[in-house]
């Protein structure tokens, strides 16, 4: 097996380990006595990932994880508590990482957003640049009428995502955070082990520091999967270490396995439950 085939299936079990742990964290976010079945919160979950791929700012993942745990017999109020439960631990744990990250490599962080900033700045980028905020643009605008056309019971504020995390056992609590950060870890780290065949000698802190913030910078991007924003970033922050073949080999790799691996599995689910219910019919 080449080093690279390894990178590849390596990254693959993070992903897949990742969807594991989130399906079992989606449990314990649930009573014991009105818990989904394992298969039922993976499947929600899945779901949720593909929607919110294809919807601007993610805004379609969540009320679509809910439809899916009321459908399999979750009641209203037990899906709301453990949805809100995991945006809350899922923030907290994010923020955690993102300022231990900055206090571990910070000095590093600066010294490759200087030099992306330069990148960025060279008239080559100005296409980019461009599209990018057409881009951004058009996915806030879409954003906004998403919102507007679908309200939804899910778009919680962080406060009431709080007030539902207070109402778990705190055993459930502590279990759950402990999943978010193994999960968080498993998702950062696919791309210094995707980008090791490239350049095995890197810096080890930048590129965590550069993966945290490509994988959950597209947050709080418009578009939808961040597409534009995170593209720019990648190419601009492995442009002067790594040659353009490298770069988009890596960069096509990378979202295959963060972005179209979670599509791929939501879809080929549904596709499966569908047929799967016109063959009872």
């Amino acid at each position: 097996m080449t080093p690279r085939l390894a990178s590849y299936v390596i990254a693959l079990v993070l992903v897949s380990a990742e969807a594991l742990l989130r399906a079992w964290r989606l449990q314990w976010l649930t009573p014991a006595e009105r818990r989904p079945a394992f298969w039922r919160a993976f499947t929600a979950n899945a779901y949720g990932d593909a929607v919110s791929i294809v919807t601007p700012a993610r805004l379609g993942g969540d009320p679509a994880r809910f439809v899916t745990l009321t459908r399999s017999g979750t009641d209203c109020a037990t899906a709301l508590v453990a949805l809100g439960a995991e945006q809350a631990t899922d923030w907290l744990v994010w923020g955690a990482s993102g300022l231990a990250l900055l206090a571990a490599f910070g000095a590093e962080g600066l010294h490759g957003l200087a030099g992306i900033g330069r990148r960025i700045a060279g008239i080559h980028f100005l296409p980019w640049l461009l599209l990018v905020a057409a881009l951004l643009v058009a996915g806030g605008v879409a954003a906004h009428i998403y919102r507007r056309r679908h309200p939804g019971v899910l778009h919680q504020s962080l406060r009431r995502a709080l007030a539902a995390t207070r109402a778990l056992p705190p055993r459930s609590l502590v279990i759950a955070t402990a999943l978010s950060l193994l999960c968080t870890a498993l998702r950062v780290a696919v791309l210094p082990v995707l980008l090791l065949p490239y350049h095995p000698h890197g810096d080890l802190g930048a590129v965590l520091l550069g993966s945290f913030g490509l994988v959950y910078g597209q947050l709080f991007l418009p578009t939808p999967a961040g597409v534009g924003g995170v593209e720019l970033g990648f190419v601009a922050g492995f442009a002067g270490s790594l040659s353009a073949g490298q770069v988009a080999g890596l960069l096509v790799a990378w979202r295959a396995l963060t972005t179209g691996f979670d599509a791929a599995l939501g879809g080929a689910l549904f596709v499966a439950s569908w047929w799967q219910a016109k063959f009872r019919r």
